[in-house]
């Protein structure tokens, strides 16, 4: 794989840093500043318990995390199914975090969940009391391929029912593998994942596909290509706010091999999207797919996404923020400071304020070659935390996740990976300075 840098003349350098804007500060464990001058806060932004909590003793990985209103967290796992093939297990803790209980089994077809890093299976909740499990699964005996297949809740979490299947290949393709979903402020359920087009102007090339279910995932719509000729290989990002506009992001891809984000909006509900709008910063030039999918989230009406470049000569992890709908966007901000190997970016809001957890490497560990591991950080305009490392397993971490517990706590879970296997860990944390639990 070639790895060229292709930087604009115009593009926002915020990998420019003045002399001196560089320290370290301890507190419990490295946590890195976020360069730009910023001023050491007297304490860390999040607070975490001394040591992850595995999910079970069994081997499992891609979690999801859900946080009910009464704080009982659940969590949605990959696991190895009895007879060969993987299965897809929700885990209940009304404890907060305390003990993980398996609950149910959410596939119908035994063994035949799929899931990687760029399509793990996604746990959302709905309007009604509705929630949905969305994930990949091998298509039926005699056919090939895979999948997107959604299953809804009705009873809280207790079961699910049979899933809906979308995404089917029509000829011999592979069918889906690359997707993300959310659910809008309405009820409405999207779902976007990289597939097959009408209309291909390279050859072998991927379209971002849309559909949505006003019927809680009983029907969907016919899928809408948003964009064409997309980077087949990272998964597409969605969001909407309140006043019905949804949020598309994919990896474009040129003749030229740039492959830098772009983001689309469509106010009809998925029937038309806009021009896409290329997010600031220096343009990458790979030879390649990166398979390093963005995340977007909007929050108080503004619209944030975060995505992954080499396009620096280094791994990199920058946002930006949009206030008009996704018309223009602030200058790109970096979020990982000198975490090395930073990479695969998720948003969450927590007690009104957004938070990103990404992997990376301390440079004080191993030489630079310290295990994988999770960091944290707020981002927003008047947020200058440093990313604060997440305590973690013997293994290395991948694709973390996190969600907040209310009353100025969070959970964070990811994939440890190690010699011996995966397994889900867990750890929880608290913010200093912010309200307590009842």
């Amino acid at each position: 794989m070639q790895n060229k840098t292709s930087i604009s003349p115009h593009a926002s350098r915020t990998d420019r840093w003045g002399p001196g804007a560089r320290r370290l500060a301890r507190v419990g464990a490295i946590a890195l500043l976020l360069m730009g001058g910023c001023r050491a806060p007297d304490r860390p932004l999040v607070a975490f318990e001394d040591a992850p909590r595995p999910l079970n003793a069994k081997p499992s990985r891609d979690p999801q995390l859900l946080v009910r209103a009464s704080g009982a967290i659940a969590l949605l796992a990959v696991e190895e199914a009895p007879p060969g093939g993987e299965d897809l297990r929700l885990y209940l803790s009304p404890s907060g975090g305390d003990v993980f209980t398996p609950g149910p089994r959410v596939n119908d077809w035994e063994g035949s969940v799929r899931s990687h890093g760029e399509g793990m299976p996604l746990l959302l909740e709905g309007t009604e009391g509705k929630f949905y499990a969305i994930w990949l699964g091998r298509r039926g005996e005699g056919q090939r391929g895979n999948v997107i297949r959604v299953a809804r809740s009705d009873n809280f979490l207790k079961s699910f029912g049979p899933a809906t299947e979308l995404g089917a290949s029509s000829g011999r393709g592979p069918g889906p593998a690359f997707f993300d979903a959310t659910v809008a402020p309405d009820g409405t359920l999207i779902v976007a994942w990289l597939g097959e087009g009408t209309d291909k102007t390279l050859s072998g090339s991927s379209h971002v596909l849309v559909s949505s279910s006003h019927d809680q995932a009983r029907t969907f719509s016919p899928p809408v290509a948003a964009a064409a000729d997309v980077c087949p290989c990272c998964r597409p990002g969605l969001a909407a706010d309140e006043s019905g506009r949804w949020f598309l992001a994919w990896r474009n891809m040129d003749e030229d091999d740039v492959r830098d984000l772009a983001v689309a909006a469509s106010r009809d509900q998925g029937a038309t999207w806009s021009s896409a709008m290329t997010m600031p910063g220096p343009s990458w030039q790979i030879n390649g797919c990166p398979h390093s999918g963005p995340s977007l989230r909007v929050l108080k009406g503004d619209l944030f996404v975060t995505w992954y470049t080499e396009a620096t000569g280094q791994s990199r992890l920058y946002w930006s923020r949009s206030s008009d709908g996704g018309r223009e966007f602030s200058a790109a901000a970096d979020i990982a400071g000198e975490i090395l190997d930073p990479n695969h970016p998720r948003l969450a809001e927590v007690d009104g304020r957004l938070f990103v957890v990404f992997q990376g490497r301390d440079p004080l560990a191993e030489g630079s070659w310290g295990a994988s591991r999770p960091f944290i950080r707020a981002i927003g305009p008047g947020e200058h935390s440093p990313p604060v490392p997440v305590p973690h397993g013997e293994g290395s971490a991948s694709y973390p996740v996190l969600s907040g517990l209310g009353a100025g706590r969070v959970v964070v879970a990811w994939t440890d990976a190690s010699q011996s296997g995966s397994q889900v860990l867990a750890a929880r944390g608290r913010i200093p300075g912010a309200p307590s639990a009842p």
